[in-house]
């Protein structure tokens, strides 16, 4: 039974299928569900413990004839717990609801609600239907205080976990840790996956930096919080093949590319994707790990933020289909079903028996006549009955499949509200970079003339995009730069390398700078130079008190032999900042440090 005022706090949907055994999962299911709220029943140290610990008590339980309250019958508490199971035999199949309402921990006014479907299947599969949601008591006033992040039921991760059998979405097995790719199971674990026409299941693709470095925070640790809802891979975009993998897969030039996941960038790949459709790459939303950084709150990071909004949005979108079982209502409709069914094949019979003992007597007299009226008139009533449960029965299903249509339409408004906001963010700031540029053309006395008022010009026309230390000042003092290359240079980071680093999703950051302004770029340095503790030293910078890597440069081609013009920075994703640390001479490599 659904509440008016009830959140979402998890939802999952999966076919849990015997794999190395031919016994199905069904009882083992309902002894993980049994366990489980005897062991949260056992911390209030509750009757209801006592009861569950019982044989009887355990075999009520898994039979589905269990009810914690007398009139109980699913859906809102009051105060307490309240524990209900039903079941039911629907032809070959077997079907087994739970619902369990009880008092928040912490707050007075909060109740938590767990509804919990098992369906099991001609094949021997048993699906499980998993909701869990709070809510409010009715007629409470007053703020909703804090709501603990999504996580995955207890229960869940055993049934995923359950030796001998394989849980799967549609034709994807779950997985509950995180898959890293190499270039032997690419195809088979990852792409055969993504462009199935049968996937039922979100896929989620993180690529590392070039450091290894996740874009979140943990990539077991996220996995494992979306148990049940998606699967996580993760591809190392150290590794040149599976980089070469990923190029082929999307392909520059090509609808697919749209649909490509860059380096340090989490991807959701929803079911139904087409890579030749250049125009739904919208519907496979992707995160930089600098968005992700903002989610979690920046300084005051909390990584539970951003699993709050996946874990949400992907629990939105599943839905019930026709036969699946929930909530003890669902039972209830199938008794009732099965009921109905009963009862119209037992008057079909009466009817055929009056029909067959009327036609073997010579004539009708009176009574026989009477009977054949008032067998009738019950045929019209329960014919009326039948047809009016059929009517109520399409309504509700056509109900069901307008909720289901409306959280669809729900879940994609919310990913387009979250768009327009961001784009309008976007046209916030864009405001506020014109606002600075004109002033600072505005208060413009000369026109620059070296390397420092360039440096100094381009600070205060971008100070969204570029913050100048001082040791670029000090680098950049009396070196014979081209002037004009220069300011191409720093008008082109603020523009394109910013987008590539914070706004945009780019596969090769290098590739796609040459590729929009022909100055070369690089992320880092060479092996030999890496190696170098007193080089790498050079390329080091504190900025607001942290130490920074200014390896990444955009190359020059004036400036003295050896010491060509290049301008070295850090990609600060805290402050989403290009901080230039050197403008000037070529820093020594070990190819120049032997010269």
């Amino acid at each position: 039974m659904r509440l008016e005022n009830e959140e979402l706090h998890y939802r999952a949907k999966f076919d849990v299928y015997p794999y190395e055994t031919q016994n199905p999962a069904f009882e083992k299911l309902c002894q993980i569900l049994w366990d489980w709220v005897r062991e949260k029943e056992w911390r209030r140290h509750s009757e209801l413990f006592e009861s569950l610990s019982t044989t009887s008590g355990k075999d009520t339980f898994i039979s589905g004839n269990l009810t914690s309250s007398e009139g109980y019958d699913g859906g809102m508490g009051a105060e307490g717990t309240y524990l209900k199971t039903g079941s039911v035999a629907s032809g070959a199949k077997r079907l087994w609801a739970m619902e369990y309402d009880e008092q928040d921990q912490r707050l007075w006014f909060r109740r938590w609600h767990t509804s919990v479907g098992l369906s099991l299947g001609e094949g021997g599969e048993t699906r499980v239907n998993v909701r869990i949601s709070h809510y409010a008591k009715p007629g409470y006033i007053g703020k909703p205080g804090f709501v603990p992040f999504a996580s995955v039921p207890k229960f869940v991760g055993e049934m995923i976990s359950l030796g001998s059998y394989q849980c799967c979405v549609g034709e994807t097995v779950l997985e509950r840790c995180e898959t890293y790719l190499s270039t032997d199971d690419f195809g088979a674990a990852f792409v055969d996956n993504l462009t199935s026409g049968q996937r039922e299941l979100p896929l989620i693709l993180m690529c590392t930096d070039e450091k290894g470095a996740t874009p979140v925070w943990d990539a077991e640790q996220f996995a494992r919080k979306l148990a049940g809802m998606a699967n996580v891979y993760v591809a190392d975009w150290r590794s040149q093949e599976l980089r070469k993998s990923l190029s082929s897969l999307f392909v520059r030039g090509e609808a697919s590319f749209n649909y490509r996941c860059g380096p340090s960038t989490l991807r959701i790949y929803k079911p139904g994707i087409d890579l030749s459709d250049a125009s739904s790459w919208r519907n496979s939303p992707f995160f930089p790990k600098a968005k992700i950084d903002e989610i979690c709150g920046g300084d005051d990071s909390r990584p539970e933020r951003f699993i709050e909004i996946i874990t949400k949005s992907l629990g939105r979108a599943i839905s019930n289909d026709e036969n699946d079982v929930l909530e003890i209502s669902d039972i209830e409709r199938v008794k009732a079903q099965e009921t109905a069914q009963k009862l119209n094949e037992q008057y079909q019979e009466l009817k055929s028996r009056s029909a067959a003992a009327a036609a073997q007597l010579p004539g009708e007299d009176a009574n026989i006549l009477g009977l054949k009226a008032e067998l009738d008139d019950w045929q019209s009533l329960a014919t009326g009955y039948l047809t009016s449960y059929e009517d109520e029965h399409r309504r509700a299903e056509d109900l069901q499949k307008k909720c289901s249509e409306l959280s669809n339409k729900m879940s994609s408004l919310s990913y387009r509200l979250q768009e327009t906001s961001s784009r309008a963010e976007r046209l916030q700031e864009e405001n506020q970079l014109l606002a600075h540029s004109t002033s600072a053309i505005s208060s413009l006395d000369h026109i620059p003339t070296c390397l420092v008022d360039e440096l100094r010009l381009a600070g205060e026309l971008w100070p969204s995009r570029i913050a100048i230390l001082p040791e670029a000042y000090a680098s950049a003092k009396n070196y014979p730069v081209d002037i004009d290359e220069a300011w191409q240079i720093l008008s082109a980071m603020a523009g394109a390398l910013w987008g590539l680093h914070f706004a945009e999703e780019s596969a090769d950051i290098s590739e796609e700078f040459y590729l929009r302004t022909k100055f070369k770029h690089a992320l880092t340095e060479s092996g030999f130079t890496k190696t170098n503790g007193e080089l790498m030293r050079l390329r080091r910078r504190v900025y607001r008190g942290r130490e920074i890597d200014i390896s990444p440069h955009v190359k020059g081609k004036s400036g003295p032999r050896d010491e060509t013009f290049r301008i070295y920075y850090c990609p600060d994703a805290e402050t989403r900042l290009l901080v230039i640390g050197h403008a000037g001479a070529h820093l020594p490599t070990s190819r120049t440090s032997r010269l």
